[in-house]
């Protein structure tokens, strides 16, 4: 009769330990954590649309968008572009959101990670242009403001105004050229964001 209290005692304790063990791990609140993360989708600026974890944010062949996200991050969208947000920005993690940059062009003006390909950028604060051409494996990179982002991966910070062209598979860089968004044949749309260099 003590064994069968011994071993029942003793997988009680297991059992207890395995359910805090996964509470810990899915950062449950009864365990200690902090709870859920709280979603920070995408919201269209003008309209209804939301987006969120796992889903694209595109363009048509006529047409710009603007994304709001919770935290005032704004997502300008060129046309024929397609933005994926795969992750949510938690602030306990100290991390932003995360976004994929699957073609096109967007321009990102508050706090976000973006990759295309192997390629992974981290936009700082201020507005951060990225252009992804998919059928030749190439992202250029425009800081609109100093310091406005950098390259992760390989470490890089490139120089307001200039465009650097990288290989979205190795992360080398290609080239910098001067930018003028005036003479560009993106001129329209950056008429349309709003925003100045």
């Amino acid at each position: 009769m003590r064994n069968v209290s011994l071993i029942f005692l003793l997988v009680l304790i297991v059992i207890t330990v395995g359910v805090l063990l996964v509470g810990q791990r899915l950062d449950a609140r009864w365990a200690g954590g902090s709870g859920g993360i709280e979603p920070c989708q995408a919201t269209l600026v003008y309209g209804d649309t939301v987006v969120g974890r796992g889903q694209i944010m595109s363009t048509s062949a006529d047409d710009y968008a603007e994304y709001e996200l919770c935290d005032g991050t704004h997502l300008y969208l060129d046309q024929n572009t397609q933005l994926r947000l795969s992750y949510y920005r938690n602030p306990a993690a100290q991390t932003e959101t995360q976004l994929e940059l699957i073609q096109g062009r967007v321009i990102v003006d508050g706090l976000a990670s973006i990759k295309a390909r192997n390629l992974i950028a981290q936009v700082k604060g201020s507005a951060c242009e990225f252009v992804h051409y998919s059928w030749r494996d190439e992202l250029d990179v425009t800081p609109l403001a100093t310091d406005a982002c950098k390259i992760k991966t390989p470490a890089f910070t490139p120089t307001a105004s200039l465009t650097s062209r990288f290989n979205t598979f190795d992360g080398s860089l290609i080239s910098t050229n001067s930018f003028d968004p005036s003479t560009s044949a993106a001129k329209s749309f950056y008429e349309w964001t709003g925003l100045r260099p």
